[in-house]
C-alpha cells in the first residue's frame, strides 16, 4: 500500500514538475498539429508512466495485477467486448495482406544484401523506410460511405 501511495506522489510530481516545460512548447509551438500530437503524447506519457510502475513491482504485486486485469476481461459481457474491440480497431487502418507480404518479401530482398556485403544495415534500413512511404496503402478516408 505504501509503495503504491509512494508511485502515486511521484506520478504526480513529474506531471508537475512537466507542466511548465508543458506550457513552454505549448506556447512555442502554437496550435500546429495539436489534437492528433496531444493524443500521441498523453498516450506515451501512460504507457511510460505504466511501464515505471511495473518496474517498480515486486514480482507478486506483478502476478496480482496480472490475476485482476485477468479477472476483469473475463467478467466482461458480450457486448462489452465488442465495443473494446471496436474501441481499440478504431484508429488502426485495415490491414492489407497484399501489402504485408509485399513488405516481407522486401525485408527478405535487403537482410539477404546486407548478409553478402552489398549493403550496410543502416542504408537497408533508410531503403526500408523509403519503401513503407511509398507502398503504404492510404489511410481511409473516415466519412464511413
Amino acid at each position: 500500500m505504501q509503495a503504491r501511495l509512494l508511485m502515486t506522489a511521484l506520478a504526480i510530481a513529474a506531471l508537475v514538475a512537466a507542466a511548465p516545460m508543458r506550457a513552454q512548447q505549448g506556447a512555442a509551438g502554437g496550435q500546429a498539429g495539436s489534437g492528433r500530437a496531444q493524443a500521441a503524447q498523453a498516450m506515451h506519457e501512460r504507457r511510460q508512466a505504466r511501464a515505471e510502475r511495473m518496474r517498480n513491482m515486486t514480482p507478486e504485486q506483478r502476478t496480482a495485477a496480472r490475476d485482476r486485469m485477468k479477472a476483469r476481461l473475463d467478467s466482461l459481457t458480450p457486448a462489452q467486448r465488442e465495443a473494446l474491440k471496436a474501441h481499440r480497431a478504431e484508429g488502426r487502418r485495415p490491414v492489407d495482406p497484399a501489402y504485408v507480404q509485399a513488405l516481407h518479401e522486401e525485408r527478405k530482398v535487403l537482410r539477404d544484401r546486407v548478409k553478402a556485403g552489398a549493403l550496410d544495415r543502416h542504408a537497408a534500413a533508410e531503403q526500408l523506410r523509403e519503401w513503407m512511404k511509398t507502398h503504404r496503402p492510404a489511410a481511409p478516408s473516415g466519412d464511413g460511405e
